[in-house]
């Protein structure tokens, strides 16, 4: 199973996800390529006040961005894991774009999504299946409490690395 993780981490909390699922994916010989996503103007604190954040994740739904390292192409993996921190009840606008841009290339994906408070996962399910026209196969949401908490987020990123094995094998 060829598995791309494509993130984007305003605050380290997402980025600190997506390394824990690396390394355990790694760790069961799975290929897994990490792609970094940057908006070409990152936003500035206090992230719940800026007005272009706002304008971004609930009107524009997207904003320029870059990917690290260059390249990524949907395509090229079974399934692809999408991070984002939540922002106002939506994906960040980095991840939004991205998704639009992927729109109709794939069928495997994941969203895994960092925030202060639990999500309403089904929303952030109907929400990435109306971008994509596809359903993810997993929508999950860890927060910033459950972060904190070594045990805990052991186990969230253990159980995730699983479910993926058990999907689509190693």
């Amino acid at each position: 199973m060829k598995t791309a993780i494509v993130y984007y981490s305003r605050t380290g909390n997402t980025e600190l996800l997506v390394k824990l699922l690396f390394n355990a994916l790694s760790k069961q010989g799975v290929a897994v390529g990490i792609f970094k996503v940057k908006p070409l103007k990152e936003y500035s604190p206090p992230l719940h006040l800026n007005p272009r954040l706002l304008l971004d994740t609930l009107v524009r739904k997207g904003t320029s961005v870059t990917l690290e390292p260059a390249g990524f192409n949907p395509l090229n993996y079974s399934v692809i894991v999408f991070a984002s921190p939540i922002w106002f009840s939506n994906l960040s606008p980095p991840i939004q774009q991205i998704l639009r841009d992927c729109a109709g290339k794939l069928k495997n994906y994941i969203i895994l999504t960092t925030s202060r408070l639990k999500t309403k996962r089904d929303a952030l399910s109907r929400k990435t299946e109306s971008i994509l026209r596809e359903k993810p196969i997993l929508c999950l949401n860890t927060t910033v409490e459950e972060l904190r908490n070594e045990a805990i987020l052991k186990n969230t990123v253990q159980n995730l690395a699983n479910r993926l094995l058990s999907y689509f094998g190693s």
